[in-house]
């Protein structure tokens, strides 16, 4: 995901982002009812919709907004949610939202940063099912296979140790789990905008 949902608003309503606009048109949104803005391939191209047509088609619907705080009975529920990210789509969808090789332009929801491969498997790890037993080397293999973006930047050396490291944009700690939790729960092309933690 590379637009927040206040971001999202302010496309929708054709106004600069800013936090003043942001707070300004996310209460206007909210102060509609029962409508939330969504998107169905590009997140630049939002819309409204009805918020009971979002849910009254299952095969279609799309993750619940994940604002509020699960409680700590909740919380090894959404755990486990989070978890469920083993399928090989769900996990190449992932990493290649969480580390990008080119600049998004949204440093909102992403930051420039050294990632090594270890660090990236950590990550993968912590949000998926599928590396739990998988070696850095072998890490590194599936992600060759399957393409991942980030694999096909050149790497460089660190001067005091043998580590190689990548210079990556990559997604806020903070929306990690909330991608993991909508590509756990989404079955479909329509998506609600991750809901920022404010």
């Amino acid at each position: 995901m590379n637009v927040t949902r206040g971001q999202a608003a302010c496309m929708f309503f054709q106004q600069e982002y800013n936090l003043e606009n942001e707070k300004k048109l996310l209460d206007k949104i909210d102060g509609f009812g029962d409508v939330d803005i969504c998107f169905m391939k590009d997140p630049t191209e939002p819309f409204l919709l009805y918020i009971p047509n979002i849910h009254s088609n299952p095969p279609t619907k799309p993750p619940q907004p994940l604002e509020e705080q699960p409680s700590n009975d909740e919380q090894a529920s959404v755990t486990e949610k989070i978890r469920r990210l083993s399928s090989t789509p769900q996990v190449v969808h992932f990493l290649n939202e969480v580390f990008l090789s080119y600049n998004p332009y949204n440093d909102v929801v992403y930051e420039y940063r050294e990632y090594s491969n270890d660090m990236i498997l950590e990550v993968a790890r912590r949000h998926t099912a599928m590396f739990d037993n998988k070696s850095a080397v072998g890490f590194g293999k599936w992600c060759s296979t399957q393409g991942i973006h980030f694999y096909k930047v050149n790497q460089k050396r660190k001067r005091s140790d043998d580590v190689r490291f990548q210079l990556l944009y990559v997604l806020k700690e903070s929306f990690m789990g909330k991608l993991c939790f909508i590509l756990a729960e989404n079955g479909s092309k329509l998506i609600l905008y991750i809901r920022n933690n404010r």
